[in-house]
């Protein structure tokens, strides 16, 4: 007990001495640069105000249950969990920090979240300023974004800290030689744990050593993704495509290293297949991206347009819809006969639970091994994964000339979705007696 309380003070005065004003410089550099850095850069000089106004609107302060996402994907990982937790314990209030500015900006009006703000940088006093404002009795943390600064807040003023749809993968740098020394120092804070696996399970143990307080529960993504699934299809026949007479596929979330190798095999089954169409969703729908989009179609031959620009139903010429707008993703799901989803030809695969629960047959490129779930679907036969333009030619032409086929590939991921829904209730279920302790 002396020496790990001896090694948590150890790494807390080097992390905070030496690696803080690293991480402050790098984010001020990439602030400079512009871009969503420098907006959340930004917003972060005024946080203390502006949560300060949230805080105030809340009909009560005295039961706050903060839960904290990096970006995006850790968010939607910590709603179904919020949702649960507001209607067993309805006096409580939930507020939601993100560290992202694209997770911030994703967030919509949610009747589980009372407010949302940007967490502080991780510094010792902005981490101290956060919990004597906020005063939450716990915090919950998704998947793996455990500031050292903010942890030791908890631990030092008895807040109980949860890890929840908690990975580490094979080949983390977090339990590397040294560094397995540091993050042991500051994961041991957490009251307890819940990883998505029993492998993620094993590897915990080198960092949070409550073997008791360690559970598998699985992954609230699941959740999630079902729950946003409802409705997608009814809401889909006021979208301005004509599903009833165009086949179409979707190139989901794709970046520039996709576009390179899919787009021009797509352009070319759309040639060789009258009535399909495809519906192009960027990552981020840059207006330099969006054009290069359409000059490669009019190289092709192939007429293009935005969806933005949509008045009515596409135009009988028109092939292919780039996807401008944000909110409609499941609802175009809902029409696609399968779908590309990218980031795998760059940084990692996107999320691909999303087209499964709505039935499509998934591709993605050789960079995967972040999603737990591609690789699963991979092995179910129900996801396939691409490496070249004529790879994905044959697999893509396969899916659109085979409506059977189709159905069996597709039911295989979707029902891979439904048997891991549940997540959230077994996560709360877990901690129920601590949630009960401090929010009763």
């Amino acid at each position: 007990m002396y020496f790990a309380l001896s090694m948590l003070i150890f790494w807390l005065v080097v992390y905070n001495v030496l690696v803080v004003p690293i991480l402050y410089a790098g984010f001020a550099g990439a602030a400079w640069r512009g871009g969503k850095a420098r907006e959340g850069f930004l917003a972060r000089r005024s946080w203390e105000q502006r949560l300060r106004a949230d805080l105030d609107r809340l009909k009560s302060r005295d039961r706050i249950v903060m839960f904290h996402a990096t970006s995006v994907g850790e968010l939607l990982q910590a709603l179904p969990i919020a949702r649960i937790l507001k209607t067993a314990y309805p006096n409580i209030s939930i507020g939601l920090s993100v560290f992202s500015a694209s997770g911030y900006n994703y967030f919509k009006p949610n009747p589980a979240v009372d407010f949302i703000c940007y967490l502080p940088l991780d510094s010792y006093h902005q981490a101290k300023r956060f919990f004597t404002l906020v005063r939450p009795v716990c915090w919950i943390v998704s998947k793996f974004d455990a500031w050292p600064n903010h942890l030791y807040r908890c631990h030092k003023e008895g807040i109980p800290a949860l890890l929840t749809a908690a990975t580490l993968s094979e080949s983390s740098r977090r339990i590397g030689p040294v560094v397995g020394s540091f993050h042991k120092a500051f994961y041991s804070l957490f009251t307890m744990n819940f990883p998505i696996a029993e492998p993620d399970r094993e590897r915990f143990r080198l960092l949070f050593p409550k073997d008791d307080a360690c559970v598998v529960t699985g992954d609230t993504r699941f959740d999630e993704v079902v729950y946003r699934s409802r409705g997608a299809r009814e809401k889909a026949e006021n979208l301005p495509l004509d599903a009833a007479r165009r086949q179409y596929f979707m190139l989901a979330s794709i970046w520039e290293s996709d576009e390179t190798v899919v787009l021009p095999a797509a352009l070319d089954l759309l040639k060789q297949n009258p009535s399909a169409s495809v519906l192009i969703t960027p990552h981020e729908p840059r207006e330099k991206f969006v054009q290069a989009i359409e000059k490669r179609c009019e190289e092709a031959g192939v007429k293009s347009t935005r969806y933005s620009r949509l008045e009515g139903n596409p135009a009988p010429d028109v092939r292919v819809v780039i996807i401008d707008t944000v909110g409609i993703l499941a609802q175009l799901y809902s029409i696609s006969s399968f779908a590309y989803v990218g980031g795998s030809f760059g940084p990692g695969v996107h999320n691909v639970m999303e087209p499964a629960i709505l039935g499509n047959p998934v591709m993605f490129g050789p960079r995967h091994i972040n999603s737990f779930e591609a690789l699963q679907m991979k092995r179910r036969g129900g996801a396939f994964e691409i490496a070249t333009a004529e790879q994905f030619r044959a697999k893509a032409a396969e899916l659109l000339t085979s409506r059977e086929y189709r159905q069996s590939v597709g039911g295989k991921v979707k029902e891979y979705v439904l048997e891991n829904v549940g997540a959230a209730q077994r996560t709360v279920d877990a901690a129920r007696p601590l949630f009960d302790r401090v929010l009763s």
